[in-house]
């Protein structure tokens, strides 16, 4: 169960699936929490590192899984200075309430692609505050999808009532282009046990 929007993919489109997502949680419970985060913004830190393949991949499993010893840690193994260590540990932090993390987001820039990647996500959070979602909603930018599917814009959902994730989406332009399609793609899935809970 869940939803798929294929095509033309933009601003609103993005921002429809959100708001529906965040719908659907409501529907079920209204304590629920939506996380969300921009992959681009986390995955350009990294390429701007120019680092190898395999060191790119480590600090991206670390900031993933939140492990401040293991970026420390690789970060020392590819050579990287003081202050960069010190922001990729920062990285897995980027989470909580939307209008701080933006700006401590923005802070952390490292490059105009960066700053477009947080306005952008910022724009939707301006949004999402003034339809009356952001009691509701917080941001994750440690959430970085499967990097060869997702693109963009990613979420999860979650109700305080039920144990782990019920709702995971986002972009996945990628994914379509694996099969030489020329559209975007964008939607959600609610995990099976749920629906196996609420049929």
């Amino acid at each position: 169960m869940g939803l798929e929007y294929l095509g033309k993919v933009n601003k609103h489109s993005i921002l429809e699936v959100i708001v529906l997502a965040a719908k659907s949680l409501k529907t079920i419970d209204s304590d629920y929490l939506l996380e969300i985060s921009h992959m681009h913004f986390t995955v350009h830190f990294l390429e701007a590192l120019q680092l190898k393949e395999k060191v790119y991949l480590e600090l991206l499993n670390n900031i993933r899984q939140k492990n401040i010893t293991g970026l420390t840690q690789a970060a020392a193994k590819a050579g990287l200075d003081a202050k960069t260590t010190e922001l990729l540990c920062q990285l897995p932090f980027l989470y909580g309430e939307m209008a701080k993390v933006i700006k401590k987001a923005k802070a952390m820039a490292l490059n105009d692609e960066m700053m477009q990647d947080i306005e952008e996500l910022e724009e939707y959070c301006v949004a999402l505050k003034n339809l009356g979602y952001s009691k509701n909603i917080q941001l994750d930018l440690s959430m970085v999808n499967d990097i060869d599917y997702y693109n963009g814009i990613v979420f999860r959902g979650y109700i305080r009532s039920l144990p782990g994730c019920v709702l995971s989406g986002g972009q996945y332009d990628k994914a379509l282009k694996l099969f030489k399609k020329d559209a975007g793609g964008i939607g959600f899935v609610f995990s099976s046990w749920l629906e196996l809970l609420y049929r």
